[in-house]
C-alpha cells in the first residue's frame, strides 16, 4: 500500500502505549490549529466568507467596538470564534469541501453522520452542521454501498462466571 514499515515483536511488560498504528489520525481541538493542519489556505478561505456574510459583519463589528450584545462570538481580530470553535460564513462550497474532508479523507473515513458531525463541531460551527452533513452522508455513495452497523455500541466485554467445582 505504499507502507515502508516493519513488525516488531515486544513483550507484554513493555508494551504500555500504543503504538503509532493503532492510533487514529484526530484533528487538533483548538479551532486554529486544528483547521490549519486539515490545510493551510482554509483558514484564509474561512476569513473570506466573515466578509461575505452579513450576519457576520455585524458580529464583527460589535465586537471590535466592545460590544456584548453576542456573548457566545470572540473576536480577536484576527479569528471569529462561537463556543472556541471557529465559525465558517455563508459559503456552501467550502462547507461542502471541509464536510467532504472530515468524512472522506483519512480523518473521517467514512464512518457516518454521528462521527463525522462529532468531527466537525470540535474544531467548527456553522448554523445547519448537522442538518448538512447528515444530507452529504444520505448522498455519499461510498457510504451507501457500504452501510455501517446501525446497533447501539456494545459496551464493555463482561466476564464469565468463575466455575465453583471443576
Amino acid at each position: 500500500m505504499g507502507f515502508d514499515y516493519e513488525i516488531q515483536y515486544r513483550k507484554g511488560i513493555h508494551n504500555t502505549v500504543a503504538d503509532a498504528l493503532s492510533r487514529r489520525p484526530e484533528v487538533s481541538s483548538c479551532c486554529t490549529e486544528g483547521v490549519s493542519h486539515v490545510a493551510s489556505e482554509l483558514l484564509g478561505r474561512i476569513a473570506e466568507t466573515w466578509q461575505k456574510d452579513d450576519r457576520l459583519k455585524k458580529i464583527i463589528k460589535a465586537k471590535e467596538g466592545g460590544s456584548d450584545k453576542h456573548s457566545k462570538y470572540k473576536w480577536d481580530g484576527r479569528t471569529l470564534k462561537r463556543k472556541g470553535k471557529l465559525v465558517v460564513g455563508n459559503d456552501s462550497e467550502l462547507k461542502k469541501e471541509l464536510m467532504k474532508f472530515f468524512h472522506g479523507s483519512a480523518v473521517g473515513g467514512h464512518s457516518g453522520a454521528n462521527a463525522t458531525i462529532q468531527r466537525l463541531s470540535t474544531v467548527l460551527y456553522w448554523k445547519g452542521l448537522k442538518r448538512d452533513v447528515k444530507n452529504l452522508v444520505r448522498e455519499c455513495m461510498v457510504c451507501q454501498r457500504n452501510k455501517g452497523d446501525k446497533h447501539h455500541p456494545r459496551g464493555l466485554l463482561q466476564p464469565l462466571p468463575i466455575p465453583e467445582t471443576v
